[in-house]
C-alpha cells in the first residue's frame, strides 16, 4: 500500500499543478483579458477542456507521452510564471493577479522536473542520458529565456506617475497635458513652459515612465527649455500596450512634437529630444520618420532588433536570442518588423544628434558605428568609468555642459544670431 502511494505521488503532483494552471487561466481569461465577453468566456471554457484532456491523457498514457505533457505544460507556465507575474511582483509588489501567477511559477517548476525526469528514464542506455544536460542548457539558453524575454517585453509593468516624483517636487511649475496618436490612444505628460522659444522631449527608458528622465528635465529647465516628459504608450498613465524595446515609441514622439507645434511658447523648428536607453532609441527612429526633430540626444541607445545585433562584430549568441525574443514580440504585439536604426541614422544628418555612452562593448561598438554614419553633425561621448545610463549621476557639470552647449547650438544658434548686435 505504502509503495502505491509513493508511486502515485508524481502523478499527483502534475494533477495539482495542471489545476493550478487552469485555476490561472481562467481567472486570467475572464478578469484580465482585454476582450468582449463571449471571447473572455470560450477563452476560459478552451482552457479547461485542453488542461482536462491533458490530465486525462497523462494519466492513460506511458512515460512517453507523459513526459511531453508535463513539459508542454511546464515550460510555458514558467515562462508565463516569471516573464509576467514574477517580474511584476519585484516591480509592484503582488497584485490581484499574483495570487494565481505565482503559483503557477511552482507548477511550472514542479510539471518540468516530473517532465524531464520522465523523459530521461524513456531512455535507458546510460551514455545516451549525458546528452540531456547540454540539450537541456541550449533549450533554456535559446528558448526559454528568449521566449521570456520577448513575453516581458509585451507585459512591462506599468508603474504609475502619481506613485513617483513630479516637476513640482523640484520646484519646477508645470502643466499636466495629454494629447492622442494617430491610432486614437492617449498619451500623457508633463510640461514645463520655455523661457528660451525652444523645447526638447524627455524619454525615459524601458520598464519606467516619464518621472525617470527627472534629473534631465531639471537641467534642461534650468537653462530656459521647455521640456515636455511623456509617458509612451503603455508606459506610466498613457494608454496602449508598452514594448519594453521601444517597439512603438516612434509613433508617440510623432504626436509629441504634434503637441509641442501647437504652443504659443515655442518656434515650431526648435523641438529636440533627450532619451534615456530605449527612449535614445525611440528618439533616433522618431529622426529618422520624420524632420520635426531638430537635435537628439541619445544616451545608451544601442540595439533593439536582430537586425541591430548583426551589426556588431562577434555579436555571440545575442543574435540567436534576439532573433527568437523579436518573434516572440511580434507573435504577441502584432507589430511589424522594426527597420534597423543604422538605416535610421542614416536619415537623420545632416540634423544634429549627441551619442552618450558608457564604455561597454555594446554601446562603445555601435554607437561608434552610428557615430561614424552620423558624420560631422554627430558627437560621440563614451564615458569609461560609467555604467548604461549613468553619465549625468557621475558627471553633473560636465554632462549640462556638453548636453547645453549642443542643444543651444542645434536649437538656439539662429535666435542668438539674431539677438546679436549689428557690427
Amino acid at each position: 500500500m505504502k509503495d502505491s502511494l509513493l508511486k502515485d505521488k508524481p502523478r499527483t503532483v502534475v494533477l495539482i499543478a495542471m489545476a493550478v494552471i487552469a485555476v490561472h487561466f481562467v481567472n486570467a481569461s475572464l478578469f484580465h483579458l482585454e476582450a468582449s465577453v463571449a471571447e473572455r468566456i470560450a477563452l476560459a471554457a478552451l482552457s479547461l477542456v485542453v488542461i482536462g484532456a491533458a490530465g486525462s491523457f497523462y494519466v492513460s498514457e506511458g512515460n512517453g507521452w507523459r513526459a511531453a505533457i508535463a513539459l508542454g505544460l511546464g515550460v510555458p507556465a514558467i515562462i508565463v510564471g516569471i516573464g509576467i507575474h514574477a517580474i511584476h511582483v519585484y516591480e509592484l509588489g503582488v497584485e490581484e493577479s499574483s495570487f494565481t501567477g505565482i503559483p503557477v511559477l511552482f507548477a511550472g517548476l514542479a510539471l518540468t522536473g516530473i517532465g524531464g525526469t520522465l523523459l530521461v528514464r524513456c531512455v535507458h542506455t546510460w551514455w545516451r542520458r549525458l546528452f540531456f544536460a547540454p540539450a537541456a542548457i541550449a533549450v533554456v539558453f535559446f528558448l526559454v529565456f528568449p521566449i521570456t524575454l520577448g513575453v516581458f517585453a509585451t507585459n512591462v509593468p506599468v508603474v504609475p506617475s502619481d506613485t513617483t516624483e513630479n516637476p513640482g517636487d523640484r520646484g519646477l511649475a508645470y502643466e499636466e497635458v495629454s494629447f492622442e496618436t494617430d491610432e486614437g490612444l492617449t498619451l500623457h505628460a508633463w510640461y514645463i513652459p520655455s523661457q528660451n522659444r525652444a523645447a526638447v522631449i524627455t524619454v525615459h527608458g524601458a520598464g519606467s515612465n516619464r518621472s525617470t528622465a527627472m534629473d534631465e528635465a531639471e537641467m534642461l529647465a534650468r537653462n530656459g527649455y521647455g521640456v515636455l516628459m511623456v509617458d509612451l504608450e503603455g508606459f506610466g498613465d498613457s494608454d496602449g500596450r508598452a514594448n519594453a524595446f521601444g517597439w512603438v515609441g516612434a509613433r508617440d514622439i510623432h504626436a509629441a512634437t504634434a503637441y509641442l507645434r501647437t504652443r504659443n511658447d515655442i518656434d515650431r523648428d526648435r523641438i529636440g529630444g533627450v532619451g534615456l536607453s530605449m527612449g535614445g532609441e525611440v528618439l533616433l527612429q522618431a529622426a529618422g520618420e520624420s524632420a520635426d526633430l531638430k537635435a537628439i540626444v541619445a544616451e545608451g541607445s544601442t540595439a533593439r532588433t536582430y537586425e541591430d545585433f548583426d551589426e556588431m562584430k562577434n555579436p555571440g549568441v545575442n543574435l540567436a536570442i534576439h532573433f527568437v525574443s523579436g518573434t516572440t514580440m511580434r507573435v504577441i504585439s502584432g507589430e511589424p518588423t522594426l527597420p534597423p536604426l543604422k538605416e535610421m541614422v542614416q536619415r537623420i544628418a545632416p540634423r544634429d544628434v549627441l551619442l552618450i555612452g558608457a564604455n561597454l562593448d555594446e554601446e562603445r561598438e555601435l554607437m561608434g558605428m552610428y557615430d561614424d554614419i552620423g558624420g560631422p553633425t554627430f558627437e560621440l561621448w563614451i564615458i569609461p568609468e560609467a555604467k548604461h545610463v549613468d553619465g549625468y549621476d557621475l558627471h553633473r557639470e560636465e554632462d549640462e555642459r556638453r548636453v547645453v552647449a549642443f542643444l543651444n547650438a542645434s536649437l538656439l544658434a539662429d535666435a542668438t544670431a539674431e539677438a546679436a548686435p549689428a557690427r
